[in-house]
């Protein structure tokens, strides 16, 4: 791809690149060199929705309207993922009701879990038991690990975002 952004110059011939912040590989890092080095090129970031918005593209998906505590729930489970949204707002309001994962959402979070190390996976299935919140103390006592080894995999499982920094907190949430 980085030998055909820079043949096609000046030829009318458009690409449209996805990606996620931090998952560069050397290829990937070349093709984005090639790309920004062009003129007219455009890079777009796309940020997670307002709720407001989240709200607004979810009524719009699914079969009948959400109720204001399905939509907070909504919210709270996608962070506000236009693909979460999409796919959570598609299930059936059983499903929802019944805290279902849509496949392409299970699809995404399977292909994050694949690349991590067994011993993150370890210590996010423990997490997962204890709640949302990540209880770090909780955590350590309870896969008895060190706080500084216990951080080493909780960062890497943030770097693939499976788990994000809890706000107002020092810790991680689901």
């Amino acid at each position: 791809l980085a030998s055909m952004a820079t043949a096609v110059h000046g030829h009318p011939v458009g690409f449209i690149i996805t990606l996620r912040e931090g998952e560069h590989g050397t290829a990937l890092g070349r093709l984005l060199s090639a790309v920004a080095r062009g003129g007219g090129n455009r890079q777009i970031v796309v940020s997670a929705l307002a709720d407001d918005d989240a709200a607004t593209l979810a009524n719009e998906i699914a079969d009948e309207a959400l109720s204001d505590t399905e939509v907070s729930r909504l919210i709270r489970r996608t962070g506000g993922n236009p693909l979460f949204v999409s796919e959570y707002a598609r299930l059936s309001k059983d499903e929802r009701d019944a805290g279902e994962l849509p496949q392409a959402v299970r699809s995404v979070l399977g292909l994050r879990l694949a690349g991590l190390d067994p011993a993150v996976l370890q210590v996010l299935r423990m997490a997962a038991v204890i709640g949302d919140a990540i209880d770090v103390a909780l955590l350590s006592a309870t896969t008895r690990l060190d706080i500084d080894s216990l951080a080493d995999h909780l960062d890497e499982a943030a770097d693939a975002r499976i788990i994000a920094a809890a706000p107002g907190t020092d810790g991680y949430a689901f």
